[in-house]
């Protein structure tokens, strides 16, 4: 079934011990929700066992196959939030500092991914919902000129428990949203910020269901670690700068992408995230803007060699955990 979503929903999270159990209790980490949407696929079973002479079928349906749990959400991130999100796209994390700021790294981790249970708060409900076994499948952020940035979530889980009672929204004190005004992109020694008009970033993990027999649920959720990361940025160039763009774009040029985002108001308020030897993919005019002056769509994809990932994120904030928000 579907849930829907109505104002002032939250989602929370809290990190599981064994894959698709419950860990129970108040979930450590909310995220600030735009739109909420989830589904939970049941099939049902028809077996035909005897006929009428009307030739209708006089049969016991049988629950089949369930699931899997597909959660999709999207909103405002935060510089507390980008925990949450990055431990469970990349699967590792490491902490350092004995008190605010903490420097939080994220990187890859084998052999596994770190699963999750979801309670879906309604603002209107007595009760909410929790799903259990979420491993994230796909994350992007996006963000456009005077800005706040997005992200969109999508995870795939095992089960879903009957409604009970809700717990407490509590999202804490790190709130700040990074806006475009922020940020900084540089790439190949281009400061790409200084033309760009927005930008998306997308990581896919490719997470999968696996099924097996005894249960109608699925056994685990699994990520092959066939992963793609790629940011997209809108920019506009003169000639000069779109001849520079094309000749990278036949060289195959690789060198790394960085985004970096710094709160003006708080100090010690910064996300960095890195493609590293980013390629570019697609480079495409999609538009003029008069004279000699065009707009270009760039796709960038990061590149993983012997001794490095093809992306890393190290975000500084007030949190002392690496995967909660304060």
């Amino acid at each position: 079934m579907a849930t829907a979503h109505s104002p002032n929903d939250a989602l929370g999270f809290k990190l599981e011990s064994t894959h698709g159990v419950d860990p129970t209790g108040t979930p450590d980490v909310f995220l600030l929700v735009d739109e909420i949407t989830v589904s939970n696929p049941q099939e049902i079973v028809i077996p035909a066992t005897t006929r009428r002479n009307d030739g209708f079928v006089i049969s016991t349906p049988r629950k089949g196959k369930t699931g899997p749990v597909t959660l999709e959400a999207s909103g405002p991130v935060t510089y507390g939030s980008f925990g949450l999100l990055w431990h469970a796209a990349l699967g590792g994390s490491s902490s350092s500092g004995a008190s605010d700021p903490y420097t939080h790294t994220y990187a890859t981790a084998a052999p596994e991914f770190p699963s999750y249970t979801a309670e879906h708060v309604q603002a209107d409900v007595a009760n909410s919902v929790r799903y259990s076994g979420l491993r994230l499948d796909e994350l992007s952020f996006s963000v456009g000129e005077g800005e706040e940035f997005k992200y969109k979530v999508s995870w795939m889980g095992i089960s879903e428990a009957s409604p009970a009672a809700k717990s407490t929204i509590t999202y804490g004190t790190e709130l700040l949203v990074p806006m475009w005004s922020d940020c900084t992109l540089t790439w190949n020694s281009l400061n790409l910020h200084l033309y760009a008009k927005g930008l998306s970033f997308s990581l896919k993990n490719g997470a999968e269901a696996r099924f097996s027999t005894g249960s109608r649920t699925a056994r685990e959720i699994f990520c092959p670690r066939d992963r793609m990361a790629e940011m997209t940025v809108e920019i506009v160039v003169d000639s000069t700068l779109l001849h520079s763009f094309q000749t990278a774009h036949l060289a195959l040029t690789q060198s790394d992408l960085v985004l970096t985002v710094t709160d003006p108001s708080v100090s010690n308020r910064s996300h960095t995230l890195t493609l590293n030897d980013a390629l570019l993919t697609a480079s495409a005019i999609v538009g003029s803007k008069g004279g000699d002056m065009k707009t270009l769509s760039l796709t960038f994809r990061g590149m993983a060699t012997a001794s490095a990932e093809a992306v890393g994120v190290v975000v500084v904030n007030g949190v002392s955990t690496a995967t909660g928000n304060g």
